[in-house]
């Protein structure tokens, strides 16, 4: 028999999923139903979803610092060029 705890735990996975769903629908236009079809066409549930959906946002943000440091050094490299032309 479920404990209460668990009880708990399996309406907050319900509410967060819905809103997974909820979310996943305004952003790409699919109705929750859409979503399950083609997670089940992929053998995928929502937990491995969200886990590549994760690797993804993981990977932009570390492209997107990349994208930032080698415009950090662009501008570094213009002030040595600008420091070499005085000197020079």
């Amino acid at each position: 028999m479920p404990t209460n705890w668990q009880k708990k735990a399996a309406k907050a996975k319900r509410d967060t999923d819905a809103v997974f769903s909820e979310q996943m629908q305004q952003l790409s236009g699919l109705s929750a139903p859409d979503l399950a079809a083609i997670l089940k066409d992929n053998a995928m549930n929502q937990a491995e979803f969200n886990q590549v959906l994760q690797i993804v946002k993981d990977q932009t943000k570390q492209n997107n610092d990349k994208i930032k440091a080698i415009q950090n050094i662009e501008n570094g490299v213009g002030v040595l060029i600008g420091l070499v032309g005085k000197l020079l």
